[in-house]
């Protein structure tokens, strides 16, 4: 969920309003504003603006990690069409907004394995459910879903084997099956 605050201090305040800024960020209770944790923050914007001796502070944030219930339980929909969407229950969340967060834990798995790294587990679960979830679409790309699975499936098993060269050769074939999908269709 993305939120945005607007704070307003003078420019001798400001310092102090950073300050809270870097409690929120680590954790703690801000003096004397009312921000929220920052700690588990997606996206962190900070806009600052003095606009007469008045300045104001954007603080906009996203906190959520992707909204997919990442614990396995649930039971895939029968059929879930791309677009036009009819109603929330037939579509647990828009295609375009799945595509977003799918692009960014791909993303943070792609430098990590590509930097010889494990990439983060949070990454790589919401990566796999986000996965399986656009991958039950209905939707122009849909004879990329199988060879994109079984990528996806190698790239599990080479996580749970904590193998980073087998990683890495999956993360490449996903990729390629995303960019054949990408040239045809976008």
């Amino acid at each position: 969920m993305s939120r945005k605050f607007v704070l307003e201090c003078t420019r001798d305040e400001l310092p102090a309003l950073f300050r809270d800024i870097a409690d929120a960020l680590e954790g703690k209770q801000t003096g004397s504003t009312q921000l929220p944790s920052l700690e588990s923050f997606r996206k962190l914007q900070i806009g600052v603006k003095d606009e007469y001796g008045l300045v104001s502070l954007k603080l906009k944030f996203r906190d959520d990690h992707g909204n997919l219930d990442l614990s396995g339980d649930s039971e895939p929909a029968a059929t879930l069409e791309h677009a036009p969407q009819t109603g929330e229950e037939q579509h647990p969340q828009p295609y375009s907004n799945l595509k977003h967060e799918l692009q960014a834990s791909f993303k943070a798995i792609y430098r990590a394995v590509h930097t010889g790294k494990l990439p983060p587990a949070e990454a790589v679960q919401a990566f796999e459910a986000q996965s399986r979830l656009m991958t039950r679409y209905d939707d122009c790309g849909s004879e990329y879903y199988a060879p994109y699975n079984a990528a996806l499936d190698e790239f599990m098993a080479a996580w749970k084997a904590q193998d980073i060269t087998a990683m890495h050769d999956a993360v490449d074939a996903i990729n390629h099956v995303k960019t054949d999908c990408h040239q045809r269709y976008k």
